[in-house]
């Protein structure tokens, strides 16, 4: 779009609530110093002792962010996976959390797309990744594709995640508590979108990507992008420095705003949703704000940790 852009890519690649008896949210090891986000040319508390990559980003250690997923777009009748398209979050076993942006189309059915799980390069399989089949697709019921005004999509896994067994390297992201404020705090973004804006010549990287970036206040936000769309309070956070350098952009949509509970837990903050020009000053990322839609996605999904 002209200014308001979702954050969608499309890349061909080959080949509380507090945590009760299943664990969630616990971050895995960072990569070692001095990960660079090399491109591809076609992102706390190590869990071991956590439609463009992440602007300013660097790589994510394998298993950093154990509830990422990325969602892919499939040619049903043969099975043949046509690449990353955005990301989205483990919710429980059998949700994941993503944008509804990503999910909508004058045809779109849930056979289309495929949860992969466990990624960290999607150029080549890691051994920790696996594809698992979309059952159904429900959006919010209040989900606006003008405005986009909340911006989230359930996804129904057709095959549940078996957290003891085969996926037990992988956990959900924790939800935060109804209405939770994370303004001022530092969190984290992660995904696989593009290095710098598309019209600048960005790329797709091979790895995951993260950046730590600050939550805005909703008036800061909301008067920087007076002009182009209305950043609602109750359903959009805006995140990234005011000097820019720092952001999501398109390939992230759909990924995660983690922030670091008092525990050390992370919890989902929000859903990347849209921006304008990725990572420029006094234009943040803006995000579907999870607090406020907690009791929608358990009424959806049941049980969470």
């Amino acid at each position: 779009m002209f200014a308001v852009t979702t954050l969608i890519v499309f890349v061909a690649v080959s080949g509380s609530i507090a945590c009760a008896e299943q664990r969630c949210g616990v971050r895995g090891p960072s990569a070692p110093s001095g990960s660079d986000g090399s491109e591809s040319k076609g992102a706390g508390r190590s869990r071991f002792s956590q439609h463009q990559r992440i602007v300013g980003g660097e790589n994510a250690g394998p298993l950093e962010f154990p509830w990422q997923i990325s969602l892919r777009r499939m040619i049903p009748m043969i099975n043949l996976d046509r690449g990353h398209t955005c990301g989205g979050s483990i919710i429980n076993s059998r949700y994941v959390l993503t944008a509804a942006h990503c999910v909508t189309g004058l045809l779109t059915f849930p056979s289309d797309f495929s949860v992969t799980v466990g990624e960290q390069d999607i150029t080549k399989k890691d051994g920790t990744d696996d594809a698992v089949q979309v059952r159904k697709i429900i959006k919010h019921p209040d989900w606006d594709r003008n405005t986009l005004d909340n911006d989230y999509a359930l996804l129904e896994l057709r095959t549940p995640l078996d957290f003891e067994g085969k996926h037990k390297h992988l956990m959900p992201v924790c939800l935060p508590e109804k209405d939770q404020d994370f303004e001022g705090q530092n969190c984290t973004i992660s995904g696989w979108g593009l290095t710098k804006d598309r019209s600048e010549g960005g790329r797709i990287p091979a790895k995951l990507q993260k950046a730590d970036v600050p939550v805005l206040k909703h008036s800061t936000c909301r008067e920087f992008y007076d002009s182009v769309n209305e950043v609602k309070e109750e359903t959009m956070i805006c995140a990234g420095p005011e000097e820019g350098g720092r952001s999501v952009c398109q390939g992230d949509s759909g990924g995660p705003l983690q922030c670091p509970r008092a525990d050390g837990r992370y919890v989902l903050a929000g859903v990347t949703s849209w921006g304008v020009k990725c990572a420029a000053p006094k234009m943040p990322g803006v995000f579907a704000r999870v607090a406020t839609r907690t009791e929608w996605i358990r009424s959806v999904v049941g049980e969470t940790p």
